[in-house]
């Protein structure tokens, strides 16, 4: 039986609204904020294959360790401002630059203590205990709060190019620089140095970018900033990077150096194949700020089932062949770590689901942070059982428990927030999270 063709007047209609989604504000925003973290994480991904073979085993296990207390501790930094900074400029363009004047200020002054948090909890858990190593990489803490948040202003107010074309510029110069110290008998200090040198860079440019272009007409609006606003979004955050982060850390405490390493490489090829859902929930804040609550929740549901149809054949192919792909990206010594990615690659569709709709619990429900730490308990309980009888495997396993229990609640917090009611989102409606 032959199907019947498409009629020509559906065909139009279809491309036309196809033409129409491709020109929207969203799509292009989507589009180059994904291609520019796309680039920097195929970057990223030279650089630590570049790194995990000039440095040994212990060193580059170091590497991953204080790249991921560094991400902990950058998130006490944040504090959730980033988040309604972004969120503030998309509603209200002409208050950017003096919001982002009092984000950034608040931030430095909060980059200090987690600087100094990174490195009591680096030096406790790292093989190489040379104090120089965390006092460098807080250098780059420090100018990455700064610069995270001019691109947050940017993002919501003007465009994500800036902060697109700063991602991909800086993991060049992090990969030639490294590559340039390590192949010339640079060791981890040096590895170090490279991410402080390419944090000071965007701060210096994103610096000038955002003055030049966020318009200065109003004064800020603080009531956006008020920390009965801001600090459930803290909380939530540094909950949700310490759920995120934290079974490295274990693993690092609890077991060797070869067991941090491979799972460290395996979690980057995961942090690479969720990246596009990363971007999509950047861009989710801006292009849902002004839709009513089923429209919003709509919208991110849609986003959610394209991305998990978008990885399901990268998963199946790290489930096919783990061990062959971390030989090719990391060396031989990596791969053994094959069953950890095999499980880990679990983790993917989950893990994209809840990035989809984490924006929306955030900014429009009040149990983001309920929801976090529930999880994050969960995952250091799974993590404390299982790494002491089968190492980094037992933290894969605690991964995707998490991720899947993650990604549920967030999609039941939606439901009831449609359930609730479906208002429309304005200035009066814009409240602070947590109030009625």
């Amino acid at each position: 039986m032959t199907a019947e063709p498409v009629p020509r007047a559906v065909r139009v209609r279809a491309g036309a609204l196809a033409r129409r989604v491709a020109a929207s504000r969203p799509a292009r925003q989507f589009g180059g904020l994904t291609g520019g973290r796309a680039g920097a994480a195929a970057l990223s991904f030279v650089w630590l294959a570049v790194a995990a073979r000039q440095l040994t085993v212990p060193q580059f296990a170091d590497l991953a360790l204080i790249l991921t207390v560094g991400a902990i501790m950058s998130v006490v930094s944040d504090a959730g401002l980033a988040f309604v900074l972004n969120e503030a400029s998309a509603a209200e363009p002409p208050r950017a630059r003096a919001t982002l004047v009092v984000v950034a200020g608040r931030r430095l002054l909060l980059a200090v203590g987690a600087a100094l948090a990174m490195a009591a909890f680096y030096l406790l858990a790292a093989t190489d205990t040379n104090p120089a190593v965390p006092a460098v990489f807080a250098v780059s803490m420090l100018a990455s709060a700064f610069h995270t948040s001019c691109a947050a202003a940017l993002r919501g107010a003007v465009s994500v190019v800036p902060d697109a074309v700063n991602e991909a510029a800086s993991r060049a110069l992090v990969l030639l620089l490294g590559a340039f110290l390590l192949v010339n008998g640079g060791g981890l200090l040096a590895a170090i140095a490279t991410y402080a040198a390419a944090d000071v860079a965007s701060a210096l440019v994103l610096g000038v970018v955002a003055w030049r272009r966020l318009s200065p007409e109003r004064p800020a609006d603080r009531s956006r900033l008020r920390l009965r606003r801001v600090l459930p979004l803290g909380f939530a955050a540094v909950a949700g990077v310490v759920y995120y982060r934290i079974d490295l850390w274990l693993l690092a405490v609890m077991s060797d150096a070869t067991e941090v390493a491979q799972y460290s490489v395996s979690y980057r090829i995961i942090d690479f194949l969720i990246m596009p859902a990363g971007a999509l929930a950047v861009v989710m804040i801006g292009s849902t700020a002004r839709l009513d609550h089923r429209s919003a929740v709509a919208k991110a549901d849609r986003m959610a089932r394209m991305l998990c149809l978008g990885v399901l054949p990268a998963v199946a192919l790290i489930l096919s062949v783990p061990g062959p792909l971390l030989e090719l990206g990391f060396g031989a010594g990596y791969g053994p770590g094959g069953d950890v990615l095999r499980i880990l690659a679990l983790a993917v569709p989950p893990s994209v689901a809840a990035l989809a709709w984490l924006p929306l619990v955030a900014l429009r429900q009040k149990g983001l942070l309920s929801v976090t730490v529930s999880c994050l308990v969960a995952n250091v309980a799974l993590n404390l059982v299982l790494i002491p009888h089968i190492g980094a495997a037992g933290a894969g396993v605690a991964t995707v428990a998490g991720q899947t229990l993650f990604a549920g609640l967030l999609r039941l917090k939606l439901r009831s927030l449609l359930a609730g009611g479906v208002e429309p989102v304005s200035e009066a409606a814009l409240v602070p999270v947590g109030e009625p």
